[in-house]
């Protein structure tokens, strides 16, 4: 706000008034703080970033954002005919449960990563990077990032137990993931399940034994 103000009180006056120089100190400030570039790219920068670690789908706290498809999804990613389309569809859907899921559209979202999900399921299940292991090793980890996801989006909806099936899912790629193993122990509280919650909050302690999530829990 005092960038804003010293800045416009430098404003030009009304017709015919003398120019009045514009604020430097103030511009080269900003300039220094962002790095160089303009400021508002630098704070997008800075947005963009904050917004990939909470969701990295890997990252931030631990209660914060990262399905099987019934038999009559299948044929919803059947079209996709290559690589490339499901990659694209995978992608999209995505990007669109992680900005539905920041709009409190819970439902929204699950329905965007289950998309997403089956996108990524279709490209292994046909091995259509099986000669590219650096692209099939970002969709086995857009995977594990889409079943956490989807855990977290039923703790929203309520639904313990799909939020537990979908943390076992993580857990059956990825064993020691402490975002899964808290989103399971959350839900089995919630279904009061309490000495299974304690044992799967040991087990993410022992792993990261100053988690503080985990220890608020117990």
């Amino acid at each position: 706000l005092r960038i804003r103000q010293q800045c416009l009180a430098h404003l030009p006056g009304p017709a015919g008034a003398q120019p009045v120089a514009p604020c430097g100190p103030v511009h080269s400030a900003v300039s220094i703080a962002s790095g160089g570039r303009p400021l508002a790219m630098a704070v997008i920068e800075e947005v963009q970033e904050a917004e990939s670690d909470t969701n990295d789908i890997d990252a931030a706290k631990e209660g914060e954002p990262e399905a099987d498809a019934a038999e009559g999804d299948d044929a919803e990613v059947a079209g996709t005919s290559a690589g490339g389309d499901a990659d694209s569809v995978k992608e999209h859907e995505f990007q669109k449960g992680k900005s539905e899921y920041n709009k409190g559209n819970y439902e929204g979202a699950l329905k965007a990563w289950k998309t997403s999900l089956m996108s990524a399921k279709y490209i292994l299940d046909k091995g259509l990077y099986k000669d590219k292991p650096e692209q099939l090793k970002e969709v086995r980890d857009m995977e594990l990032t889409l079943l956490i996801n989807m855990a977290q989006g039923y703790l929203k909806t309520g639904d313990w137990s799909k939020a537990v099936e979908f943390a076992d899912k993580a857990l059956a790629r990825d064993p020691k993931n402490t975002k899964a193993l808290y989103r399971k122990s959350s839900a089995l509280m919630s279904l009061m399940s309490f000495s299974e919650a304690v044992a799967v909050l040991e087990s993410l302690l022992d792993i990261d034994p100053k988690n503080p999530a985990a220890i608020s829990l117990l």
